[in-house]
């Protein structure tokens, strides 16, 4: 009897510490499934929630309903580290490719540059009730308001969805030229975009699984799509093998893909920064092309374009804190012998001619023309009152030899001009030249030819602006033209008023240089900046009220709210083998306080009623 007693209780004993063992593992368990799920949704740390999870998953004691959300959640996690860059997932010898990137962020990160997102905590300030500006009525009862905002909720559901890729990798010729090709859809932790995808592919036609994924083929009498629906990713392709070899790709991360090669890995911070990325690999392009060019058609493309020599087309378009941007680029090989591209390119501007564009312009356009060269010394500088020869050849060693850069600016009405006055507004183009004694004379020689041949009734004579001697010369119809030298070897061609406000720049601190307005644009030119065009759009717009004559003054009072801060810039980048064109825009409209303004002018026009 005693020794039956101690059997069982030896027995209770091993089975509560069993019991309490399988409870401690499956405590441990939860635990490290929290913390995995905790790295993965909250902090981001993919890499540390997989481990976590794996943990769960290779413990065969664990329950199996934990190991099961482990095992799921893993794969999220992995899906997640290997998509992280979508280009890795695309075939190697893609055509083209095309990436929307973070979308929601870039989104609101627009919203709030325009007014639309308030920031946390803070509060606008109260109108007194009769004073209160309700917004702008649409009618049926419905009304945009003066202080509308993007709602938090709304802006954290767009950042959750991640982007969408899609590799071109040929042309059918059976569909007179169809693109074909793969695309990817990450749609993040957007469960509606992901809930929309999953529920929508179930009413296309099953097909065989690809991997361990189900997958579905949609087919009508001209088109034949494959796609597949992973853990996070929803793959789509005009062939089942290429969406197979992005699924093979996905469980790879040493496959071979787009990512890798080192042409398109060299774009990777340009990729990362826009919106929307558009590649077109130069090299796949003109192996696809060479087989359909054949005769003059192939030598006429290979002189002027030189596609051997193409390594790239890049498109990005993005929003930074302060701007929204476009920037277009061409990447050529060394040695290439693009005649397209030569002949368009000039060398890049030192800026010395905008030492003498005013503050306060209300648009520039800024072009280099030749190398710059160093300013002469002192002793073997030009008197200015020495006699220059010009010659017919003159003309274009001008063009091509002594003008270095040219900046052409327009200023805005000034508050001292007479009523009554010429619409037209003050401008000039300053010339930064090698010898500005002999573009003086050039200049004046061809506005007399000008005065004597192709105008009549024009006339010239000698001027001092700002106690600077220069000629003038007087067509009909149009304001005076002066020409004289300015200071640091440039030349000043233009109406009195704007000559006179390049004299007075001089380089110092009322030149463009030290215009806020144009201070950011300006930051972001480069070495191999070429040609530029600058616009306040404020200023542009007093311009178009002076030529108007000041009509619909209420039309116009809106677009001044609307343009108040906007500045444009269009710059090209011309290095030996890379072309860039930008485009960017600053100081976008601030919406609220703009349908504020517009409603209380609504009231008050009421109220005069």
């Amino acid at each position: 009897m005693t020794f039956k007693l101690l059997a069982r209780q030896v027995a209770l004993c091993c089975l509560v510490a069993s019991f309490a063992s399988a409870v401690a593992r499956a405590e441990d368990a939860a635990a490290w499934v929290q913390k995995g799920f905790y790295l993965q949704v909250h902090e981001g740390d993919l890499a540390g929630a997989a481990a976590a999870f794996e943990r769960v998953v290779s413990d065969s004691t664990a329950p199996a309903k934990l190991r099961s959300e482990a095992q799921t959640r893993l794969a999220q996690c992995r899906e997640d580290l290997a998509s992280a860059d979508l280009a890795r997932l695309m075939p190697p010898d893609a055509i083209g490719y095309l990436e929307l990137n973070r979308p929601g962020d870039q989104l609101v990160r627009l919203a709030k540059m325009l007014g639309l997102v308030q920031e946390p905590g803070a509060q606008r300030a109260a109108h007194a009730e009769e004073h209160a500006a309700h917004g702008i009525p649409l009618g049926n009862g419905l009304v945009f308001p003066a202080n509308f905002t993007l709602s938090p909720s709304l802006a954290a559901e767009l950042k959750k969805f991640r982007g969408a890729a899609l590799a071109i990798t040929g042309l059918d010729e059976r569909l007179k030229g169809v693109p074909e090709g793969v695309l990817v859809i990450h749609p993040g932790d957007s469960d509606l975009v992901r809930g929309l995808l999953e529920t929508g592919v179930q009413l296309i036609e099953s097909a065989k699984p690809i991997g361990d994924f189900k997958t579905y083929r949609f087919k009508n009498d001209h088109h034949e799509f494959w796609i597949t629906v992973t853990a996070r990713l929803l793959i789509a392709g005009t062939k089942r093998d290429a969406v197979a070899a992005t699924v093979e790709r996905l469980g790879n991360p040493k496959a071979a893909s787009l990512a890798t090669r080192p042409a398109f890995k060299a774009l990777e911070a340009e990729r990362r920064a826009g919106l929307l990325f558009a590649y077109v690999d130069g090299h796949e392009m003109a192996r696809r092309l060479r087989p359909l060019m054949k005769g003059q058609e192939a030598a006429i493309i290979g002189t002027v374009l030189d596609l051997d020599h193409l390594e790239s087309l890049t498109l990005t378009a993005g929003v930074t804190d302060d701007s929204v941007k476009v920037s277009a680029r061409m990447n050529l090989l060394p040695g290439h012998h693009n005649l397209a591209y030569n002949l368009i390119r000039t060398p890049p501007f030192t800026r010395r001619s905008l030492g003498s564009v005013p503050r306060g312009a209300a648009a520039v356009v800024l072009l280099g023309l030749n190398p710059a060269t160093p300013a002469p010394a002192a002793s073997s500088a030009p008197k200015q009152d020495a006699a220059v020869t010009i010659t017919g050849m003159d003309l274009g060693r001008e063009i091509f030899g002594n003008i270095e850069e040219v900046a052409f600016f327009v200023l805005p009405p000034g508050a001292d001009r007479a009523a009554g006055h010429s619409p037209v507004p003050e401008m000039a183009a300053v010339f930064a030249v090698n010898d500005a004694a002999k573009s003086e004379a050039l200049w004046n020689q061809i506005l007399a030819l000008a005065a004597l041949f192709g105008v009549r009734d024009s006339h010239s004579r000698e001027v001092k602006i700002d106690g600077k001697p220069g000629k003038l010369y007087q067509f009909p119809r149009i304001p005076p033209i002066v020409v004289l030298r300015g200071a640091d070897r440039t030349l000043i061609v233009g109406t009195e008023g704007a000559a006179s406000a390049a004299l007075r720049a001089n380089g110092g601190q009322e030149s463009i240089l030290t215009d806020e307005a144009y201070r950011n644009l300006l930051s972001r030119l480069t070495p191999n900046s070429s040609k530029a065009v600058f616009v306040d759009a404020s200023r542009a717009l007093q311009i178009a009220r002076d030529f108007s004559g000041d009509r619909d003054s209420s039309e116009m009072h809106m677009a001044g709210l609307v343009l108040k801060d906007l500045r444009l810039s269009i710059v090209t980048d011309e290095a030996p083998n890379c072309l860039t064109l930008s485009i960017e825009a600053t100081g976008l409209p601030n919406v609220p306080s703009m349908i504020e303004t517009f409603s209380s002018q609504m009231a008050r026009a009421q109220g005069e009623k």
